[in-house]
């Protein structure tokens, strides 16, 4: 029985370590925002309006209502492109996510798939992002809102200080260890 009970041990063991040296390569990594898609504001599309004289009328008095009762829905994919410049694999078996401008939290999430990037290759994350714009008006003015609005749909993406903080975890067996503490990532915009 110690005989096989030891290298199945091994086994283990270095399949956990592969899993930790992987995630461990994430760091390493380069990340940036290579664009946004499928812009909604409440029930309203956003995508390609560059100013308000691109939305219908429904459009306006959508929005309207919804500034009025001080709610600003907002929902996207972010779509995020990861070189990998090591030698070996960078993977995570989950990804805890939080999108920060100007050092305000705008929106959390969770990634709940695998994601191996190969050595020396790129691979684009698309992330849901769902939130409520209005709890940013003590940190931008509604004419900032407005422009960070009208720069997502026009692909602009953002042109502020942005941040993407990604706690990554590996499976090790049956269980996922996640990595004790965020890490902050400035995202260039392309």
């Amino acid at each position: 029985m110690k005989k096989i009970l030891l290298p199945l041990f091994c086994i283990i063991l270095c399949f956990g370590c592969k899993s930790v040296r992987q995630a461990r390569n994430l760091k390493d990594c380069s990340y940036n925002i290579v664009g946004i898609s499928d812009i909604q504001a409440g029930s309203v599309e956003l995508d390609g309006k560059t100013s308000y004289k691109d939305f219908s009328v429904n459009d306006v008095a959508g929005l309207s209502h919804l500034l009025m009762k001080k709610q600003l829905p907002i929902s996207f994919t972010a779509h995020i492109a990861i070189h990998n410049p090591n030698a070996e694999t960078a993977a995570l078996q989950s990804l805890d996510w939080i999108l920060v401008m100007r050092d305000k939290e705008i929106a959390r999430g969770f990634l709940p798939h695998t994601v191996h990037i190969q050595a020396k290759e790129k691979v684009v994350l698309e992330l849901p992002v769902q939130t409520d714009l209005s709890a940013l008006l003590s940190t931008f003015s509604m004419q900032e809102l407005s422009a960070m609005i009208f720069n997502f749909s026009s692909k602009k993406v953002f042109k502020d200080d942005v941040k993407l903080k990604i706690r990554p975890a590996v499976q090790v067996g049956k269980k996922y260890i996640k990595t004790p503490n965020y890490f902050t990532i400035d995202i260039p915009v392309q």
